[in-house]
């Protein structure tokens, strides 16, 4: 199952339309007023720019106000012309005409409004421009150092904003490719399941019909409960349920040679397993168990080992070669140890060994303890 990966966002190049800026229109005039204001009130102008003729509020409005709009003047011109994209001889050369602007502008805005608050004709504005040169120069350049910074500043936290998006993006995509994997692994089992019994009915049909048309209505309402569900991890109530009818219709097929024992642990029944788990094991027991003849004995347990939960399947068939305990290799075993590893990760196994006494084989999944007791 292909799983659609969603394109990854274009770069988006600073200065242009598209950017987001690090901070809205309004609020950035009203705090770069506010600054300005601070910094007005607490300043002694005449030892910067003798000819400002201090007059309270009105003065330091005057200034705070042509301040805040030359600074977003530079904070424009920093974005229209960034030192990143720009050769800095260039980017020098175009922040030296700004700085120049700045000094300009400021004078031709503060230099009538301070003459009328307290006229002065000795004062000429020759004398204004090249008394504050120094500060206007000193001030642009501190002035598009914060910009800089508040820039640059924006722009990290906006890629920690996609990186994090990036991240979430990616696990959910990594779940998403699990949970299809995990399908595809459930989709493959109930083909091997159905077609496996199939094989067993069509060698039946021959011998017994009536035991095949026993077993044919049994196998249908089986296929209902397989097909029916989705879920991944099914209470372990629920997964006994499915594999007493399975045993039931296994009865029809080999009668009085089959002997299945189930020895469940107390308090287990609302833990969560795989799904379709335990059938795939017991299927494969009676196929290596028959395949010695006689009698079939298969045993099935379930119990809790600290934080883990064992289930057994026990058989009393040849058992795995010598030097192998993973002969039987078939696609119901590797089907079950994928499910596991994508479910619980090293804490979910599958091992087949040798019975400790006699001959047989154990499966033995263990799988970490999840769900409540039931």
């Amino acid at each position: 199952m292909a799983v659609p990966v969603p394109a990854a966002p274009p770069a988006v190049e600073r200065g242009s339309a598209a950017e987001p800026r690090p901070w809205p229109r309004v609020p950035r005039a009203v705090w770069v007023f506010a600054a300005w204001a601070a910094f007005m009130g607490v300043l002694e102008p005449r030892e910067l720019m003798p000819w400002i003729a201090p007059a309270g509020a009105l003065d330091v409005a005057a200034r705070a106000c042509t301040g805040a709009v030359l600074t977003l003047g530079i904070f424009a011109l920093e974005a229209r012309f960034p030192l990143e994209r720009e050769p800095w001889p260039r980017w020098v050369a175009i922040h030296l005409c700004g700085a120049a602007a700045f000094w300009i502008a400021s004078v031709a805005i503060l230099f009538p409004v301070h003459q009328r608050l307290a006229p002065d004709a000795t004062l000429r504005w020759r004398d204004a421009l090249l008394s504050s040169l120094h500060w206007h120069v000193m001030l642009y350049w501190f002035v598009l150092g914060m910009g800089l910074a508040l820039h640059h500043a924006g722009r990290l936290r906006e890629r920690e904003r996609a990186a994090a998006r990036l991240r979430v993006d990616a696990s959910r995509l990594e779940a998403e490719l699990a949970e299809a994997r995990l399908i595809a692994l459930r989709m493959q089992m109930q083909p091997h399941f159905l077609f496996n019994t199939l094989n067993a009915l069509s060698e039946l049909i021959h011998v017994d019909a009536e035991r095949a048309a026993a077993m044919t209505a049994q196998l249908s309402g089986l296929l209902r409960l397989t097909l029916a569900g989705d879920a991944q991890e099914v209470p372990l109530r629920d997964e006994l349920a499915l594999l007493e009818r399975y045993v039931a219709l296994q009865r029809t097929r080999f009668e009085e040679r089959l002997e299945v024992e189930m020895e469940i642990g107390e308090g287990l029944n609302g833990l969560r397993v795989p799904a379709m788990v335990l059938q795939p094991l017991v299927e494969n027991a009676l196929q290596h168990g028959d395949a010695r003849g006689g009698l079939l004995r298969v045993r099935i347990a379930a119990r809790r080992e600290g934080d883990a939960l064992v289930l057994e399947v026990r058989d009393d068939g040849p058992g795995p070669r010598p030097g192998s305990s993973s002969s039987r290799r078939g696609v119901a075993l590797a089907n079950i140890r994928a499910r596991l590893a994508h479910l619980y990760g090293p804490a979910g196994r599958l091992d087949l060994t040798a019975a400790e006494a006699g001959p047989g084989a154990v499966a033995r999944v263990r799988l970490p303890v999840r769900g409540d007791a039931g």
